[in-house]
């Protein structure tokens, strides 16, 4: 059976901040075996709607799509975050491509909101939608980075990670990849004030959508309000903390 590809069509000096020679290079590696057009997009002013965020059981932002809070921020000013806002398939989202710049790795951060965080977050759920492509044929692979900072506040500890990785397999179609995290801090102490980032390695994914939901030592949602945001997120069932 034939893969469908998608097409990546960009302003390539978005993404490496006017690197000489890159238009060129990565129009190449985006455009091959595609074929219908990403666009790059504007972003809206974020509304904050008056929501106790401390009676909700889920925090979550539409990468690409900002204009609705949803109890997450998206840090994308950190020099080894900066992520572009594209449409795949006429889907908003988040590009992270830092491969033309010659890094191995970059990161996607964020932080939480401190009211959902006041009242208890030590174990998450965190639901990441995500396009799963592989265009030059390069292995890929991502994870999460989270906040688990002790009083001495190591950097170990502030970049914890999630355990498991995620491969892309070029399916091209979006997935959801779930990681669950433990004994979590989220002090704001990640790059950018950040509590947990995604790392992918080589640095080149496209993310729509994140949500972490908080859970109670037995790996279970306790029962609160969820307020409701825009999007959908298809959940990946996972076995809870042991």
């Amino acid at each position: 059976m034939s893969a469908r590809f998608i097409s990546i069509v960009l302003l390539p000096f978005l993404l490496c901040g006017g690197c000489e020679g890159e238009p060129e290079m990565a129009r190449q590696t985006r455009t091959a075996n595609s074929s219908n057009a990403e666009k790059v997009l504007t972003l809206a002013t974020p509304e904050v709607p008056s929501v106790d965020w401390s009676k909700s059981n889920t925090v979550s932002i539409v990468l690409g799509d900002e204009s609705e809070y949803g109890g997450l921020k998206h840090n994308d000013k950190e020099r080894d975050g900066v992520t572009t806002i594209v449409k795949v398939d006429d889907v908003p989202c988040r590009l992270l491509n830092h491969k033309p710049n010659g890094r191995g790795e970059a990161f996607i951060y964020f932080s939480i909101e401190p009211a959902f965080k006041a009242v208890g977050a030590t174990n998450v759920k965190v639901e990441v939608e995500y396009f799963d492509v592989l265009l030059d044929e390069t292995p890929t692979f991502f994870g999460i980075h989270y906040d688990a900072s002790d009083q001495a506040r190591t950097l170990s500890s502030r970049y914890r990670s999630g355990g498991k990785t995620v491969p892309l397999t070029g399916a091209n179609k979006w997935v959801t990849a779930t990681f669950f995290l433990r004994n979590a801090t989220f002090r704001n102490s990640q790059n950018g004030q950040s509590d947990f980032r995604i790392y992918v390695r080589p640095p080149d994914l496209y993310v729509r959508r994140v949500a972490v939901t908080r859970l109670d030592e037995r790996g279970s949602s306790p029962q609160r309000f969820a307020p409701p945001t825009s999007g959908s997120l298809r959940s990946t069932s996972s076995p809870p903390f042991r």
